[in-house]
């Protein structure tokens, strides 16, 4: 049974493409963003044809897109002491490029579930904005 939900085309891979960042360490699977950003367009087709698919539920997303593998990196300082350390995650670019799609597609609806008073972690807000206004109600409160 199909979601029918709308087909990923070129044109939103391409645009997700550009969005991720060169020169960074390829996961298990050894593909880095610039092999795929190297616009060939039989590998954005195929791509996009695979993330329709599993968008609507055949094949399932393969497991290796949700496994990320942490690395631990020096940044300076003492080696010593942990404090001088700062995990990364490695993700697959795949499983990057999946997801941004998942997102940008429920990110509207969720928008419009959430309160204006949840700013976290969501795009152009954020909580210092509701800390200032918190910091004024203190302030007038106070006054």
């Amino acid at each position: 049974m199909r979601a029918c939900l709308p087909e990923v085309t070129a044109a939103e891979l391409c645009k997700l493409l550009q969005k991720l960042k060169k020169g960074r360490t390829s996961a298990a699977d050894g593909l880095i963003a610039e092999m795929l950003q190297m616009k060939c367009a039989e590998l954005v087709l195929a791509s996009a044809g695979l993330m329709t698919d599993i968008l609507d539920g055949f094949p399932e997303s393969p497991s290796s897109w949700k496994r990320s593998e942490f690395v631990v990196l020096f940044k300076k300082g003492n080696p010593g002491l942990r404090k001088n350390f700062r995990p990364i995650a490695i993700i697959p670019i795949l499983g990057k490029l999946y997801s941004s799609i998942v997102l940008s597609r429920v990110r509207s609806h969720i928008e419009e579930l959430l309160r204006v008073e949840k700013a976290g972690f969501r795009f152009g807000m954020g909580c210092s904005d509701h800390l200032q206004a918190l910091r004024l109600c203190a302030e007038k409160a106070k006054e």
